[in-house]
């Protein structure tokens, strides 16, 4: 590990200087992904690197700002061509650091960003779905013997389905457990959500009602949840007909099913998150990087970027 963060430096200085990459940002859009903003982190996005320092993201965006145009979710429905080197800043579910550090350090910066929601941990209180699948894989054994006994192996975040979860907590009073939502961290409450309803540089998109992998419900189930979610979305004024998938690796997460039951649902952009620069922004999926809490250098950040794109020519070339 420490070989590989000593080569991020040279590696993302020559990455920033190569002609190749900088064709695909001039002329494609790139997309970052957030969630967790905040100086103290829940456990379940230490687990997972969810989270940057307030300090960090504001040095992320401020590098994006110097590197791309950021641009307007909106403007990815309108038919005109985006700005060259486009850039596009989104969150993804709804936690409560995302609204109260995030969005006041954009503010200050008349930056615009994108939210992918799920509504049921902002109107019902309810944990994260993906959040509570993660804690019982850690810390119930009884849950562990339950998934087994379904056939069902971890991660369970990607593999457990309603049913199971359902049948698990008809038996248990684990639901609502005090250590489990202190796990997962705090969400944005509806107040707060209408409230930055009201910015023109906030717009909110489709997460589905609950956080499932998309790939652990079957087609009615996936329907649902998008349509609940939507209903809901629809209530504010600054909502937009996008979506991102939960988890966002295509394969694991989401397949062509999938993306045939959004186009019938009317879904104008697809978001994923397999970390690569979109070559063309027209297209109907777009992907999106993570920038983590140790991208907080030029050199860092030009790495992560440069890798995405050729990543992706290293992958085109062995298909």
């Amino acid at each position: 590990m420490r070989l590989q963060n000593l080569l991020k430096v040279p590696l993302g200085v020559i990455f920033s200087m190569l002609p190749s990459q900088n064709k695909i940002r001039k002329n494609g859009i790139t997309i970052f992904v957030y969630h967790e903003v905040t100086d103290t982190p829940s456990l379940f996005s230490e687990d997972y690197g969810l989270a940057v320092s307030t300090a960090t993201f504001r040095k992320q965006i401020e590098w994006i700002k110097k590197n791309f145009t950021i641009i307007h979710p909106k403007q990815l429905s309108d038919n005109s061509k985006l700005s060259q080197f486009a850039a596009l800043i989104t969150f993804d579910d709804g936690m409560l650091s995302s609204f109260e550090n995030g969005l006041r350090i954009l503010e200050e910066m008349n930056v615009p960003s994108l939210f992918f929601i799920n509504m049921s941990s902002v109107v019902e209180r309810s944990p994260l779905t993906s959040a509570v699948l993660c804690f019982l894989g850690k810390e119930s054994f009884e849950f562990k013997e339950h998934c087994a006994s379904n056939q069902v192996k971890p991660p369970y975040h990607l593999t457990v389905n309603p049913k199971i979860l359902n049948n698990f907590f008809a038996k248990t009073t684990i639901k609502n457990d005090k250590a489990l939502v202190e796990y997962q961290g705090q969400f944005a409450e509806l107040d707060l959500v209408k409230k930055w309803s009201s910015s023109k540089n906030v717009i909110y998109a489709n997460h589905l009602y609950e956080h499932w992998n998309a790939e652990a419900l079957n087609d009615d189930e996936f329907v649902d949840q998008f349509v609940r979610n939507e209903q809901m979305l629809n209530r504010f004024n600054n909502t937009v007909k996008y979506f991102a998938f939960p988890n966002g690796q295509p394969g694991t997460c989401f397949t062509n099913r999938h993306i045939t039951l959004l186009k019938c649902l009317g879904v104008e952009r697809i978001f994923y998150s397999s970390g690569n620069v979109n070559a063309n922004e027209t297209n109907l999926q777009l992907d999106r990087i993570s920038f983590g809490k140790y991208d907080h250098t030029s050199a860092s950040m030009w790495f992560k970027v440069g890798f995405a794109y050729y990543k992706n020519m290293i992958q085109k070339i062995f298909s």
